[in-house]
């Protein structure tokens, strides 16, 4: 990460990731989750400093797999391999626009027959209903305008890392334990569907999008 002011080409100046986790970890109270939002990315090669491939999500991977702080999870603008796309029509990055109306409760809505949505209209933005909008839409655009994909992730990706450190907790750690169990034994897809959504089961496997959380075997 290279901080505002800083040079491009002098590595001494920049922030590695793992300075950054390091740093929220100690100034985070226990028992709190931090949500690490990186908006980064916005080029893939740059010759003038010797950069032949942008690997920043994959070394974030790598980190989290490591020695990630389990009071963290991180949300990347894209995935291993993509660019983060900005748009002067927008005045800023495409996963910041919807990042913020995702945040201001578009995530949060409810599908209906003539909306799309990845909600469950209760008034909260949860991670998985933010993840899952921004997935969706930042990929819709970017495939459109720049005819490129890029799909926000979230780090980590595995549903057991994120038992294991809390992130799921609850109500949910049944419904993950039973699908996982079912996956495990052989199921190749379970879906986890809200029966409070109207015509869920049919939105799920009917439609692209879905309105549920899919778990596939590997």
């Amino acid at each position: 990460l290279i901080p505002p002011a800083a040079s491009c080409i002098a590595t001494t100046q920049w922030i590695t990731i793992e300075e950054l986790g390091a740093t929220i970890a100690e100034n985070t109270p226990v028992g709190v989750k931090v949500l690490l939002v990186l908006d980064c990315v916005r080029q893939q090669v740059n010759w003038s400093i010797a950069q032949l491939n942008n690997t920043f999500v994959d070394r974030v991977e790598s980190w989290a797999s490591k020695s990630r702080p389990n009071s963290i999870v991180v949300l990347c603008s894209s995935s291993p391999d993509q660019r983060s796309w900005n748009g002067s029509e927008l005045h800023c990055s495409i996963f910041g626009r919807e990042l913020r109306l995702g945040l201001a409760g578009a995530a949060d809505r409810k599908p209906t027959n003539s909306r799309p949505g990845s909600g469950n209209g209760d008034g909260a933005v949860s991670l998985h209903e933010l993840t899952n909008y921004l997935a969706e839409t930042v990929d819709e655009w970017a495939r459109a305008h720049r005819g490129a994909s890029q799909t926000p992730c979230l780090i980590p990706k595995q549903i057991d890392d994120l038992v294991a450190d809390g992130t799921l907790s609850g109500g949910m750690l049944p419904k993950i334990s039973s699908a996982l169990d079912a996956a495990r034994s052989g199921v190749k897809a379970v879906h986890i569907i809200d029966g409070r959504v109207e015509h869920a089961l049919l939105l799920e496997v009917l439609t692209d999008e879905g309105v549920g959380t899919l778990i596939k075997a590997k």
